[in-house]
């Protein structure tokens, strides 16, 4: 309390000044830290040397699959390899000072000898404060650029004796060795000599020719005079014999010019025309430097990292390359990686083809599922079709069994028909008989009396044809019909029940109808149905009211319609409604299927039956048929 009481002695404002100081030092550092960091690439090529673009880009890819915070990557393409000189170094020593003084690098990572060698020279004049991590810089001319301790590095390695054993594995009967590299340098000398010493015990077993700062032109004439069983090893030629830069492209060049196999140790060559060699990756060094600055930015110190990294190096050749040779792979050493390789049809278009084949897997999925639907409905149709012809058959059948039970009914009736004419025909015979033998006859009453023999026998056929078609059995005829001429047979038939149920029958049959087209079977069984029905329906009318009205006309519509009415009690409005239902009746001894049927038949005809109450009384049924409608089948 003693403590805290002088301080806010001092007055409130300053206590609330030396909270607020005390917060805002707190907030400082964690706002530091969300700030993103900074990694700055100098390479010394230019931005199209594709080795840059590997370096980088294996760069960027280990930091972000490492770094689990943003960090911001800068790139500067120095160009030194044509651009050299103290000048232009100083310019480019200003212009990276006044940068680095707006953006502040946490690491310079300087790429390639050239870039590495004036990061170190010239350090103290932009990022002498600032870590570095180098990449991409030849062990051979690493005593040279006296890189000091606290910069740590990759160092690449160019192995000519491995790449040699490589040509010799493909080219056991190899004579010649060819040497190309460019224009005398120190750098060119170094590597030169490192190429030399590295070859020098296995010169001896070769006739060795060396192609050295040629111009060019002339160095892709040498090539292409070779032998075809010479070796060709290539160094990096950074200028040709006239002092003019040259970029990796000379590769390409001096591979498609020449008569033999060009080798090189060089990363930079593979896939620009080379076989292989044994060889170091610019993917695998900027992966490792991205490694090492991260190492920094973690808080390591970069003295305590390691000076040189050197990288294990890998035979790798050019698939393509040995194609054009005719080399088998299985000459290549164990583990060699085989660059380039031409994908074949599924790996070039994996997705594409999966895609496809799912396609159409799907689309055959689908036309399975619509054949099982659509041999699911053939199915249906055949149940269907078949339950059609079945309920026709079992329509049929039962069509003619009512028509059979309405015959039965009208037995008697029938046998009276055919009683008259038969005694008739009996009675005219017997008197024939009587007049020839009492030999008082005359020719004109024999005549007479054969022609009522005949009369009465046509009468008695028409009977049995009638009764003939109502009991045929079979298929359905389509023909022409006088509809007048249908009810007056059918009237006809009936005339025995008409008698003896004391029945009245009054028709209004117009005349001039035009004919109509069906089975005159069925079409007469309807009206005899309708015409029973009517006498039944006026079982319990008076015999002086018990009268039966039929009539034919035409309609503006296009029909021929017969009405037939009774005087009986008439229907209730359920059971005009119910009347067509099968086996719905309103007789006691009825089976309730005579209106069904004969709905049906009309149905088939394309007609219309009707029924319903008439004025005064009774029930009034309508057949209405349609006028020159020729019926190929009625079912």
């Amino acid at each position: 309390m003693k403590l805290f009481k002088p301080i806010c002695g001092w007055g409130k404002l300053r206590c609330v000044f030396l909270l607020a100081f005390g917060l805002a030092s707190a907030v400082s550092p964690a706002c530091a830290a969300e700030s993103p960091r900074r990694i700055f690439l100098l390479e010394g090529l230019t931005a199209t040397e594709e080795s840059v673009q590997r370096t980088a880009q294996a760069f960027k890819q280990r930091l972000n699959e490492r770094s689990p915070n943003e960090i911001d990557v800068y790139s500067e393409f120095l160009d030194l390899q044509r651009f050299s000189g103290p000048e232009n170094e100083n310019r480019l020593s200003r212009f990276l000072g006044a940068k680095f003084a707006q953006v502040k690098p946490d690491v310079v990572v300087p790429i390639s000898l050239a870039a590495v060698d004036f990061m170190v020279r010239h350090r103290g004049d932009f990022a002498h404060d600032i870590p570095i991590v180098y990449c991409c810089t030849p062990t051979s001319v690493m005593d040279t650029l006296d890189i000091p301790p606290d910069i740590p590095g990759v160092v690449m390695e160019f192995d000519w004796a491995g790449t040699l054993s490589l040509a010799e594995r493909l080219q056991p009967n190899a004579k010649r060795l060819v040497i190309i590299s460019g224009a005398a340098s120190d750098i060119g000398r170094r590597r030169d000599q490192e190429l030399l010493g590295a070859l020098q015990p296995l010169l001896q077993k070769y006739d060795t020719k060396f192609l050295t700062a040629l111009p060019y032109d002339e160095l892709l004439k040498q090539v292409s005079q070779l032998p075809r069983d010479s070796i060709v090893l290539m160094t990096r030629v950074f200028e040709d014999g006239s002092g003019r830069a040259r970029g990796p492209e000379v590769a390409e060049d001096v591979s498609k010019a020449s008569a033999a196999p060009v080798y090189s140790a060089s990363p930079t060559y593979m896939g620009l025309g080379v076989v292989g060699g044994h060889l170091d990756s610019f993917r695998s060094q900027g992966a490792k430097a991205a490694d090492l600055a991260l190492d920094i930015l973690s808080g390591k110190a970069p003295s305590t990292l390691p000076h040189q990294t050197r990288l294990p190096l890998q035979y790798r050749v050019d698939a393509r390359q040995l194609k054009r040779w005719g080399f088998a792979e299985a000459s290549l050493p164990p583990g060699t990686s085989v660059d380039f390789q031409q994908p074949t049809l599924w790996g070039q278009y994996h997705d594409t083809i999966v895609l496809v084949l799912l396609a159409f897997a799907a689309m055959a999925g689908i036309i399975t599922l619509l054949l099982i639907e659509i041999r699911k409905r053939q199915e249906a149709e055949e149940r269907r079709k078949a339950a059609e012809a079945e309920a026709d058959l079992r329509r049929n059948e039962l069509t003619h069994m009512m028509r059979v039970a309405a015959l039965g009914e009208l037995s008697g009736g029938i046998a009276h028909e055919l009683s008259q004419p038969l005694a008739a025909i009996l009675a005219n015979a017997q008197a024939a008989q009587a007049m020839l033998a009492g030999n008082s006859h005359g020719k004109e009453e024999i005549a007479e009396i054969l022609e009522e023999i005949v009369q009465e026998d046509n009468r008695a056929g028409k009977v049995i044809q009638g009764l003939r078609q109502l009991l045929r059995k079979g298929g359905n005829r389509s023909a022409l019909i006088r509809l007048n001429d249908l009810t007056n047979s059918t009237l006809g038939l009936l005339n025995y029940e008409i008698v003896t149920r004391k029945m009245k029958v009054e028709t209004e049959l117009k005349t001039d109808l035009p004919p109509i087209a069906g089975d005159s079977v069925q079409l007469q069984q309807v009206l005899l149905n309708l015409m029973m029905n009517a006498m039944e329906a006026m079982a319990s009318t008076p015999a002086s009211k018990r009268t039966i009205n039929i009539a034919t006309r035409t309609t503006e519509d296009g029909y021929v319609e017969v009405s037939i009415r009774d005087h009986g009690p008439g229907m209730s409005p359920d059971e005009l409604n119910r009347l067509f239902e099968p086996f719905f009746t309103t007789k006691e001894r009825g089976l309730g299927l005579g209106l069904s049927i004969c709905a049906t038949i009309v149905r088939s005809h394309r007609g219309r039956l009707n029924l319903s109450n008439a004025r005064g009384g009774g029930v009034t049924a309508i057949v209405s048929m349609p006028l020159s409608v020729q019926l190929a089948a009625v079912s």
